[in-house]
């Protein structure tokens, strides 16, 4: 009876310290820019992280986004925002969000 009472009280206490383990992982959603940025490219300056990503013919363009943990991302600028840097052939300036 003993042994029981051992191994049920041990059962439990292994519970309590895997659900205490598991409050203290990070959460975050998917995705973890919400709308529509397709092919992002990732790039780590010290502890900062800067994602650019594709803005096809939107203007302004190539959206900058920083982190400090890959989960929380702010956008801090564009790559393209200056109708004269979207001339010529890949005439950006006429297509605004």
């Amino acid at each position: 009876m003993k042994t029981k009472v051992k191994i049920l009280f041990l059962g439990l206490l292994l519970g309590l310290v895997n659900f205490q383990a598991l409050a203290q992982i990070p959460m975050f959603s998917n995705p973890i820019i919400k709308g529509g940025y397709p092919d992002p490219s990732i790039c780590r300056v010290g502890e900062d992280y800067y994602i650019v990503n594709s803005s096809l013919e939107y203007f302004p363009g190539l959206p900058i986004h920083h982190s400090k943990d890959l989960a929380n991302w702010t956008l801090i600028g564009h790559g393209l925002h200056r109708k004269e840097q979207c001339t010529g052939r890949m005439n950006l300036g006429r297509c605004t969000v």
